[in-house]
């Protein structure tokens, strides 16, 4: 009988050790440093094209900031939440200061394209506008080095000029009340963004500077149209009235 009680008694530890062992492998936070990097890796050597020597040197940072990651969340319950992800937001900006140094000057501008492009994407199944500086300014920064063909030295400049007025823009958003008047928050936006050209100018050639200007200006008249088709009345509902 005691043996019987036994045997009952190891199954089901057997079967509760398995179950957690299931679950951890379930787990989408449980993830091998080794086959992140490796993905990671493996993914840039396909879009930039690294050589051999890129590809030992880019593992290895890749490698170095997965393992970081995976103590990080292994930790996550013993810190405050708002400081975790700050911390997490620096850390990949260390990871991508790395890699800048191990890229050419091409692969870099095409790597932050490519970040520009995959947040876009993860924007578009979220919806709304990027709510990090720190994103709104890479996108930004990746659309200009494309559109004007900006060399890496501009690229760094423009970058750290987007992020300065992206956390403008979102403290001000932050700081702002439903009650504040609409016209006021309408012409500190629009200081703001003169600032923020006026800025942006003094870095670009003049070549880049006029077809800068005249993105501008097809994107406000999109913008304007958007705003006619939106706001114009209904045919059927003016013959109706």
């Amino acid at each position: 009988m005691k043996m019987l009680k036994k045997s009952v008694l190891l199954a089901i530890l057997l079967a509760f050790a398995f179950t957690a062992v299931q679950a951890q492998k379930k787990g989408g936070h449980e993830f091998d440093p080794v086959k992140r990097a490796e993905k990671q890796t493996a993914m840039m050597t396909e879009k930039l094209g690294l050589s051999n020597d890129q590809v030992v040197k880019v593992k290895a940072i890749n490698l170095k900031y997965a393992e970081k990651a995976k103590a990080d969340f292994a930790n996550k319950d013993a810190g405050d939440k708002a400081k975790m992800k700050e911390a997490h937001k620096a850390m990949r900006t260390e990871q991508q200061a790395e890699l800048s140094k191990v890229f050419t000057k091409e692969q870099a501008a095409k790597w932050e394209q490519i970040k520009a492009e995959r947040q876009g994407q993860g924007r578009g199944k979220m919806g709304g506008r990027p709510s990090d500086p720190t994103q709104r300014a890479e996108r930004e920064t990746a659309m200009m080095t494309e559109k004007l063909g900006l060399n890496a030295d501009q690229a760094a400049k423009i970058k750290a000029i987007n992020l300065k007025y992206a956390e403008k823009a979102r403290a001000n958003h932050d700081a702002a009340n439903p009650s504040d008047d609409k016209s006021k928050k309408k012409a500190a936006n629009r200081d703001l963004r003169k600032a923020h050209n006026a800025e942006i100018s003094k870095v670009l050639t003049k070549d880049q500077a006029a077809k800068w200007e005249q993105m501008k200006a097809e994107q406000k008249a999109k913008r304007g149209e958007h705003g006619k088709q939106k706001g114009k009345p209904d045919k059927e509902g003016l013959k109706k009235g």
